[in-house]
């Protein structure tokens, strides 16, 4: 009798464990489709909405998921219904934001979410995070945990030594953002207004966005040189860049008052800010014009920052950012996919269409826009698809050690 009674409750107590764990994936299952939904809504928001869009989304999941941390990341790497293009064609959908393509924004939000969810060492943290979408992740974390800690010396100093060597670049186009930041003021001052106001998301501290009365846009290029490596340093430059890009989004007449912050006493430095500024105008800006099929309008936004430089080179660091652009936008949509059976003839012809954008930029500039998509890992996907375009061709052995587009 007491043997049937054991049976009877370890029986129950079984099925009590199967409908929890039922119940937990179908609860898990739930989340990872409604994170998609609301990543899907988010695509289409307002550019400079989408990182807060993205934010308050995976927060909203991790709450409902209510699992350990490092569980809910493990979920949204795995999670094959995240999508961040409207479809993979030319249309009038760049899938592009602020900081960069969607997917590289919706990283960032999750870098920024781990900044806040995450108590361990930044070691940990780094840990965490995936090199998903050319490193957004790191970037997020770091640019929520250097402002946390008022961009203090030693924290800066952390950044590059934990980043993943993979991720190096990326890494030091952050500390360039981060020194812009700390020297002039925070960009997610505007960006935690925005998550605050629209989406409902409060920040967990009280932070300090401006650190000092007076900017001082010279110090973030001098800083470079004391927290990345000397063969880093262009890529810490392209986030001092990208940062004056990021600012001139939220005023009237931005591109004008960046070329005037630019305008410093050392010629050297004020090169640097104005190419480095085009640069990013080129991927964010004229590059989306050309994403979104308006080629004509691309090539304005180049000839009409031409006319606020102070030299006659910056339209190469435009049409380079162009390329940089559309090899970015393809690598966070394509380069994690296999290219192999089924997929392999779609996703060539997608590449091919793209790369062939180049041909709508005169003669002069064509090769720039062309080096821009092969500082990109779609170089590696050309090779692997087995494209051959004759412009390409001819510059494959001219860039094999060649500058990296990152952000």
């Amino acid at each position: 009798m007491i043997k049937m009674v054991f049976i009877f409750f370890l029986t129950v107590l079984v099925g009590l464990a199967l409908v929890v764990i039922v119940q937990n994936e179908s609860k898990g299952r739930n989340a990872s489709e409604q994170l998609a939904q609301a990543v899907e809504k988010c695509n289409t928001a307002p550019i400079n909405h989408k990182f807060s869009c993205y934010r308050a989304a995976i927060q909203k999941s991790y709450r409902k998921t209510q699992g350990a941390l490092a569980n809910f990341l493990e979920s949204i790497e795995t999670n094959n219904n995240l999508v961040f293009q409207q479809e993979q064609s030319l249309s009038n959908d760049p899938s592009y934001a602020i900081f960069g393509t969607n997917c590289h924004t919706f990283y960032h939000a999750l870098g920024d979410f781990i900044a806040t969810e995450e108590a361990a060492p930044l070691k940990n943290q780094v840990g965490l995070c995936s090199t998903s979408c050319t490193g957004g992740c790191y970037m997020g974390l770091y640019k929520r945990t250097a402002l946390e800690n008022q961009f203090a010396t030693n924290t800066l100093e952390s950044l590059f030594p934990l980043c993943p060597g993979a991720s190096k670049h990326q890494c030091a186009h952050e500390i360039g953002h981060l020194l812009h930041d700390k020297y002039v003021s925070a960009i997610l001052g505007i960006i935690d207004e925005i998550s605050e106001q629209e989406y409902g998301l409060l920040p967990k501290k009280k932070l300090q966005y401006t650190l000092y009365a007076e900017p001082n846009l010279a110090q973030p290029f001098a800083d470079c040189k004391t927290l990345v490596p000397e063969t880093e340093l262009a890529y810490c430059y392209t986030g001092v860049g990208h940062n004056l890009f990021l600012f001139a989004q939220f005023e009237s007449n931005g591109y004008e008052k960046a070329f005037a912050d630019c305008a410093l006493p050392v010629q050297e430095t004020r090169e640097n800010c104005e190419n480095f500024l085009v640069y990013r105008i080129g991927i964010n800006d004229a590059g989306v014009k050309f994403l979104s099929g308006d080629s004509a309008t691309g090539n304005r936004v180049c000839d009409n920052i031409a006319t606020l430089a102070s030299t006659g080179t910056v339209l190469s660091h435009c049409y380079r950012g162009i390329g940089a652009g559309i090899g970015l936008f393809l690598e966070s949509e394509f380069a994690h996919q296999s290219v192999t059976g089924v997929s392999r003839s779609k996703i060539k012809g997608i590449v091919s269409r793209y790369i062939d954008l180049c041909k709508n930029i005169k003669e002069k500039y064509a090769e720039e826009c062309y080096k821009g998509i092969l500082g990109t890992r779609v170089k590696k996907m050309y090779l692997d698809l087995g494209l051959k375009k004759t412009a390409i061709e001819e510059l494959l052995e001219k860039v094999e050690d060649g500058f990296e587009a990152v952000g």
